[in-house]
């Protein structure tokens, strides 16, 4: 789906790309669909109005005052109906003296279709800002878990370990063994986002249709993409090459009260509202802290000092196994959840 159309979301609700658009785009819409209207009725006035095609702010051809007003109007609206990959075809910026046939032409080329409109064809840069968001976008998403397995495999955690593949160690600490294949990632990303904000920042003041200044995309674009593929390169080795401790993660996993939420759960079932189960369980967690000992190591005595609906099943539902089983909803924990989960991906990925 083309990013514009998160501006103009009627449109591409249209186009069945955004279904259920959020109730935050309508209020855009609201506002941008006038201003292209404007364009449209100003436009409808001036085909046979003559003015000069500007290149770099300089008169450089003869062109339609109508199609001026119509290049923003084609990066807002018409391009709703632009295939991906469409054919320019707009000579220097007024389009071709010659009764060409550029259907045609488009097709013998193998493109899609065409841009129709030609200060627009020879000025938007957009295909390029978009594909560079989506890149920083990506590297956002690879920094992150980048810096998850960063985290847990140091010896503070000790989650995830590391292959000498795709860590180093130290120059001086004999003991220590360095995620730089991580590192790195997470530090190319904000070479992405730099590239972003640089071909934002380029396009923004520039008048129609073609500058020079746009000479800098190449560097922008060429270098998201070289970024993207040797990080997605490199994750992909450091994935080949962790390996996951079931026993450290199982053995934090039990400290911290975090079946806590479990034990109200219970209550709620069991018919208390879970204002009060949360209360409940809060005094509770509290007084297991003040006695050193886990909620499973309170007598069941003990818990109904809080609430008379604990029962000897309330030891079930604190169990690992048990909350895990009880995350039921698509999306959830439950490992059956999660089966169908990576079954789901596994097919889309086929």
């Amino acid at each position: 789906m083309p990013l514009w159309c998160y501006v103009l979301p009627a449109v591409a609700a249209k186009l069945g790309w955004l279904p259920h658009p959020h109730p935050a785009y309508a209020t855009i819409t609201n506002a941008a669909l006038p201003c292209a209207l404007a364009l449209l009725l100003i436009g409808t006035d001036l085909p046979s109005v003559v003015r000069t095609g500007p290149r770099a702010l300089g008169a450089a051809a003869i062109g339609s005052a109508g199609i001026l007003l119509g290049a923003p109007l084609g990066a807002w609206i018409l391009r709703a109906h632009l295939p991906p990959d469409a054919w320019k075809g707009a000579g220097a910026l007024a389009g071709t003296g010659f009764a060409i046939d550029r259907e045609m032409m488009a097709r013998r080329l193998g493109f899609d279709g065409l841009c129709e409109n030609s200060m627009d064809a020879v000025s938007d840069r957009d295909f390029v800002i978009e594909f560079v968001a989506a890149a920083a976008i990506a590297m956002i998403h690879l920094s992150r878990l980048a810096e998850d397995f960063i985290i847990y495999s140091t010896t503070e955690f000790g989650f995830i370990e590391l292959s000498d593949a795709v860590s180093t160690g130290s120059s001086l600490m004999p003991q220590k063994k360095n995620p730089d294949s991580l590192e790195l990632i997470r530090g190319k990303a904000g070479r992405v986002f730099g590239h972003h904000a640089a071909l934002l920042a380029m396009m923004k003041g520039l008048p129609l249709a073609y500058n020079k200044d746009m000479q800098e995309d190449k560097e922008a674009l060429f270098d998201s993409i070289d970024t993207l593929q040797s990080s997605l390169r490199v994750m992909t080795t450091v994935l080949g090459n962790a390996r996951l401790n079931g026993e450290r993660t199982r053995a934090a996993v039990l400290h911290g009260f975090m079946n806590a939420t479990d034990l109200a759960d219970y209550l709620v079932r069991r018919g208390l509202e879970f204002r009060r189960a949360h209360e409940v369980v809060g005094r509770a967690v509290a007084y297991a802290i003040e006695h050193g000992k886990s909620l499973e190591q309170l007598s069941l005595d003990e818990f109904k000092q809080f609430s008379p609906l604990f029962e000897d099943s309330l030891y079930t539902a604190l169990q690992l196994e048990s909350s895990l089983a009880n995350k039921p909803a698509r999306g959830g924990t439950s490992p059956d959840r999660v089966a169908e989960a990576l079954a789901r991906a596994k097919a889309e990925l086929r």
